[in-house]
């Protein structure tokens, strides 16, 4: 109910702060980069590696380096002064350090693998205007895709092992974004606070035609 309340409030406050001058004209092109903050990825990887850390009291398991930061570059498609509805590209990684249980005849000073995991994220991102002046929007999205992983192996002092260990697979991913907010007309700066794929916050810069 609290971060109900403060997104409310918070909503009101950039209402309030923006120009009262509505926007004359649709800007139908928006293209834009951006940098989230802890995205679902880099969550769910950090909670998953000290669990299987915890259970198995360091012996298989052990969490490496993880981005907190996550770039990303999308395009959005306004059709009118409301809706929008875009793509969304994003890349991010982090590693985890396990042991190779599948060799017997590994040495103690070569038992570990050094795991980097790659994800790429590509998603439809759904827009809406809350508000839409001249040089503020207030907005919020929502958007669904798919995050490609790759695990990638690394032995201990980084030299990577043959591409045959490769493992990958594809797994279902989304954002909500219930509050945004752009200032700017043709060059503008943004920020949102969400969940998913682009990180609790996520700002950068935009540009539309």
């Amino acid at each position: 109910m609290k971060k109900f309340t403060t997104i409310i409030i918070l909503g009101l406050a950039i209402t309030v702060a923006c120009p009262a001058q509505d926007a004359d004209y649709v800007q139908h092109n928006e293209f834009y980069a951006g940098v989230g903050l802890f995205n679902d990825n880099q969550i769910f990887s950090i909670t998953g590696d000290i669990l299987g850390t915890v259970l198995t009291l360091g012996q298989a398991v052990q969490p490496d380096r993880y981005w907190a930061l996550t770039p990303s570059v999308g395009y959005r498609c306004w059709f009118n002064k409301w809706v929008g509805m875009g793509v969304h590209l994003a890349f991010d990684k982090n590693s985890v350090k396990a042991i190779q249980v599948n060799d017997i005849n590994t040495t103690a000073d070569d038992k570990w693998l050094f795991w980097n995991r790659y994800f790429y994220t590509i998603a439809l991102d759904f827009n809406w205007n809350y508000m839409n002046k001249r040089y503020c929007q207030l907005y919020g999205n929502i958007g669904m895709g798919a995050t490609l992983v790759q695990f990638v192996p690394f032995s201990d002092n980084k030299t990577a092992n043959s591409d045959e260990h490769l493992k990958q697979f594809p797994f279902f991913n989304m954002h909500l974004s219930p509050i945004g907010v752009r200032f700017g007309q043709t060059v503008g700066f943004f920020a949102e606070i969400g969940w998913g794929y682009k990180g609790f916050l996520n700002a950068g810069i935009s540009v539309k035609l």
